[in-house]
């Protein structure tokens, strides 16, 4: 699971800093960063879907909208190519959101995760992403969709995620109120339920009860920490937990 009171992945990858003469306080700087790389992250997802509506539109405004997801297309594609040639990033798989369609490959990417102590557990966050994304899929081919909610509620609920981890409350938005975060992994293990077994991973996702019930990699390495108060001995843990299951 995602390890409580850290970061976004995108903070600590481009966060770092250089001498300079400029005169902001580190930790504007450091905020100021993480705020312009979430812009050029909406930028690309723009280019994203405007190269799709490109292709896709339809209508007695056909040439025009055509022209106009193309022009917006190569605009972003040009701002990309300047960042890589002014050694800004390498490419644009360096630009960091949460979930996106990659830049190269047909293949979908979810970024929003650190990185678990245990295979298995990141087995079981790959398990649930794919369910995910096969139940969305299902709901599209069937004309069917769900209720969508603002991105700023959305990151509501994922600052309480990173910082409160699955002890915190969450917002359920469709009853208005907080509830715990089981509440909301059980509603998301029955949004799912009918896709895990032709994907042959329902073992996999319902392992998230497990982690619950035995903590997060966050949870237990605080434990070890409280109960050593030796950050060594928490190295060693995290050794041991990350050949957990593989001998």
């Amino acid at each position: 699971m995602a390890k409580a009171a850290q970061t976004h992945p995108a903070a600590t990858k481009t966060a770092k800093l250089h001498p300079t003469k400029n005169d902001l306080p580190p930790a504007v700087r450091v905020e100021m960063i993480q705020l312009l790389n979430q812009r050029l992250a909406d930028c690309i997802d723009l280019q994203t879907q405007c190269k799709q509506a490109h292709w896709n539109v339809k209508g007695p405004t056909f040439i025009a909208l055509h022209k106009l997801f193309d022009k917006v297309n190569e605009a972003v594609e040009e701002y990309v190519d300047l960042l890589v040639k002014t050694n800004c990033i390498i490419d644009g798989g360096q630009i960091w959101w949460d979930v996106r369609p990659h830049h190269k490959y047909s293949t979908l990417e979810y970024r929003i995760c650190d990185i678990p102590l245990r295979a298995e557990e990141t087995v079981t966050i790959a398990a649930l992403f794919q369910a995910i994304t096969a139940k969305l899929w299902l709901l599209r081919a069937r004309n069917l969709t769900f209720r969508p909610y603002r991105r700023s509620l959305i990151m509501e609920n994922k600052w309480r995620a990173a910082r409160w981890g699955v002890r915190g409350l969450l917002i359920d938005y469709g009853k208005q109120a907080e509830v715990p975060y089981v509440h909301l992994l059980d509603e998301l293990l029955e949004f799912i339920d009918d896709v895990v077994d032709e994907l042959g991973t329902r073992e996999q996702v319902h392992h998230a009860r497990e982690i619950l019930e035995e903590g997060t990699g966050a949870e237990r390495q605080l434990a070890v920490y409280r109960a050593t108060n030796d950050l060594r001995a928490v190295v060693d843990f995290v050794v041991q937990e990350t050949e957990h299951g593989l001998a």
